[in-house]
């Protein structure tokens, strides 16, 4: 498809798909409170354990001061 300047571009139709998208979500997910404790328990259930990263060894960082007055 051509636009106003005669560059060829993708045409992208969101009209049709806003509605039927949304209603399908809404069916799709329920929206009783335990649901979504119960997913949010689930997901942390199968999180994976991470291990701390060992300390650093501090730096100390020297600054040039430039005075300009």
């Amino acid at each position: 498809m051509l636009n106003k300047s005669k560059i060829d571009q993708m045409d992208l139709c969101l009209k049709s798909q806003a509605g039927s998208t949304r209603k399908s979500n809404r069916n799709r997910i329920p929206r009783d409170p335990q649901w979504w404790f119960r997913q949010m328990r689930n997901v942390v259930n199968m999180a994976i354990e991470w291990q701390p990263t060992p300390p650093t060894q501090p730096k100390q960082a020297q600054f040039a001061l430039s005075i300009n007055r």
